[in-house]
């Protein structure tokens, strides 16, 4: 562990740190990560790339709101389809940060265990400036697939000054110019221009954006990806509004020759919400079940919510709205569902409809890895965002989510300060939900998990998650929990980023060693890898890329041990009049090609005069 007297010191120093000594205000006093300093030889970024210069920057910022955060950036590009057009993101600032020699000589003094010479130098005596320049085509992410994809030959690229990543106030280029890649080399452009390039071969576009301020040229690369077709156009978007409350939009998928809804299916989104429209397609169509549906008659509607981070049954009146809407266009029932949280909401808005004696015109429930029973995040990633998220934004994001309202009221542990409990909001619920009788009653219902139903354990309890090694700034473990409510330590760790709390131990009681359930799988240990590898010092080892987040168990909402076998429909241990169980634990919302084909079964089945509510 780092020495102390060394540790204040350089907090000290970087307490220094205002508009004087820091004119950008923009300080890169911690990590590794390379900021492209805008040179013509400068290497080409990909978007990820490109993303973690942008994360290391927004680290940097001595004021919230100097550089554009990710979440608005991304915001901006749910209405943008993968076949375009592409916006050219433009990052530019002027990053102060530690001279080469001052590095050296912490990095001495740390190795040595010994504190730097008194008296310390003024902290502007030890900075250098530089430019960052770089470039990107964002794209929002698509489902399943690490590194999003252009999915045309015939690029289209848009100059939108909302791209246009700097300090605000900070002034326009007086010229950009713009190498599609295409082998016509640079051409003018400015600000709403939109301009094509054709690709017709290769995997990869690597483009060149040259800006100039005065005399100041910089020029930045990047690469986007190819490959895949685009998703189809929805043939119809409907605003979903509740007077004084939430709202929400449908996406309406007609079968072949229909011009109104006809046999309609809905599945409403997950959480957090806000999936674009081709996302939330591609998900769903695993398996062609979209494309068979339409194929047999049923018209599609996808359902996202505005604010899918409220509490549920705040955003179950937008069904009930969606729901209201589709009855008045179609006298044929639907088959009404969602994925995740979706199918928490919908249960609910069909439950209050049937309470108080008003028709919802379904006639099938279904959920996809729906945590009827809770969903887990590992205490221990719980307690990683929170113990650094003063130090790092992309954690504070993170933590954020997770103290969500939606959140709350799935997550079967929530870590608030030092105590491990069911959050109250949860407790109010699912009470709710009993007072509304659980279910809906007059309709079938029926359930799909994305973990497996064989019983065992895939973590044993206890199991190392991510451990951050190798350097005297930081330290830390994380591991699952111990189960059979043994005391363990699930995260310890240290951290000059969080003066507030320099060494931390995290201990807890539990009954079930939940992360290592059959269940959907989350991914949410890489993502910490992601934010720890920000600070750039030390070696980030992630032990455990997957855990569970919803158990089988509460997808299919079983009162059982999570990891005995799941018993047999005709046992009658469910609320559920049939469900399914992928064959291994995949990751929370896939469904496999057995899975899409017994939903389609169902989904396509007619209903039985009983089924259908008046």
């Amino acid at each position: 562990m780092i020495n102390a007297a060394l540790a204040l010191q350089l907090t000290q120093l970087r307490a220094q740190a205002n508009a004087t000594t820091v004119p950008s205000g923009v300080l890169a006093w911690w990590g590794s990560v390379s900021l492209p300093d805008g040179s013509a030889v400068g290497a080409p970024l990909s978007l990820w790339a490109w993303t973690t210069v942008m994360n290391a920057l927004r680290q940097a910022q001595l004021t919230p709101g100097l550089v554009t955060p990710l979440p608005a950036i991304d915001a901006m590009t749910a209405a943008i389809r993968p076949d375009g057009p592409l916006p050219v993101a433009m990052t530019r600032y002027r990053v102060s940060k530690p001279t080469s020699a001052f590095v050296s000589q912490v990095n001495a003094a740390a190795a040595a265990g010994r504190a730097l010479p008194e008296p310390l130098p003024a902290l502007a005596s030890v900075l250098e400036t530089q430019d960052v320049f770089a470039t990107a085509a964002p794209m929002h992410a698509q489902w399943a697939r690490a590194t999003p994809t252009f999915r045309s030959r015939l690029a289209t690229w848009s100059f939108d000054q909302r791209f246009f990543c700097a300090i605000p106030g900070a002034p326009l280029p007086d010229r950009i110019d713009f190498d599609a890649g295409d082998g016509l080399g640079f051409r003018r452009v400015q600000f709403g221009d939109v301009i094509a390039s054709a690709h017709p071969t290769g995997d990869t576009i690597t483009y060149a954006v040259r800006a100039q301020w005065g005399s100041v040229t910089l020029e930045a690369r990047g690469t986007v990806a190819l490959g895949g077709s685009p998703t189809p156009l929805p043939d119809d978007t409907w605003d979903v509004n509740v007077p004084g409350g939430l709202g929400g939009v449908a996406y309406v998928f007609r079968a072949p020759g229909h011009s109104d809804v006809v046999r309609p299916v809905i599945i409403a989104e997950g959480f957090p919400g806000g999936f674009p429209c081709d996302y939330l397609y591609e998900m769903l169509n695993e398996g062609g079940l979209l494309e068979s549906l339409r194929a047999a008659g049923h018209d599609v509607i996808l359902l996202g919510f505005d604010d899918g981070t409220a509490l549920m049954e705040d955003n179950a009146p937008v069904v009930m709205a969606l729901l209201k809407q589709v009855a008045s266009r179609t006298h044929h029932p639907a088959a009404v569902g969602g994925v995740s949280m979706g199918g928490l909401i919908t249960r609910y808005a069909l439950a209050w409809l049937e309470q108080h004696g008003l028709a919802h015109h379904a006639h099938l429930y279904f959920s996809i890895d729906t945590p009827h029973r809770g969903s887990v995040t590992a205490v221990a990633i719980q307690w990683f965002t929170h113990f650094l998220r003063k130090a790092i934004p992309m954690a504070a994001d993170f933590s954020a989510l997770i103290f969500t309202d939606a959140n709350r009221e799935f997550l079967l542990a929530l870590l608030t300060g030092n105590e491990i409990g069911v959050d109250p909001k949860r407790t109010a619920f699912m009470a709710q939900l009993a007072a509304l009788g659980n279910y809906p009653q007059r309709v079938r219902r029926i359930a799909i998990a994305c973990g497996h139903g064989n019983g065992g354990a895939s973590l044993p309890a206890g199991a190392p998650l991510l451990s951050w090694t190798g350097t005297p700034w930081v330290g830390l473990q994380l591991t699952a929990s111990a189960g059979n409510d043994a005391p363990g330590v699930v995260a310890q760790g240290h951290c000059l980023l969080a003066p507030a709390t320099p060494t931390a131990t995290l201990g807890m009681r539990s009954a079930v060693s939940w992360e290592g359930a059959p269940g959907g799988l989350n991914q949410y240990t890489p993502l910490a890898a992601q934010i720890a590898g920000l600070l750039g010092c030390g070696t980030v080892t992630v032990q455990a890329p997957t855990a569970c987040v919803v158990p089988t168990i509460s997808a299919l909402d079983i009162d059982q041990d999570p990891f005995a076998p799941i018993p047999p429909v005709a046992a009658g241990r469910s609320p559920f009049h049939d469900y399914t169980c992928s064959a291994t634990d995949v990751v929370h919302g896939t469904l496999t090609p057995a899975v899409a084909q017994w939903l389609l079964a169902r989904l396509t089945a007619p209903p039985s005069p009983e089924q259908a509510s008046p």
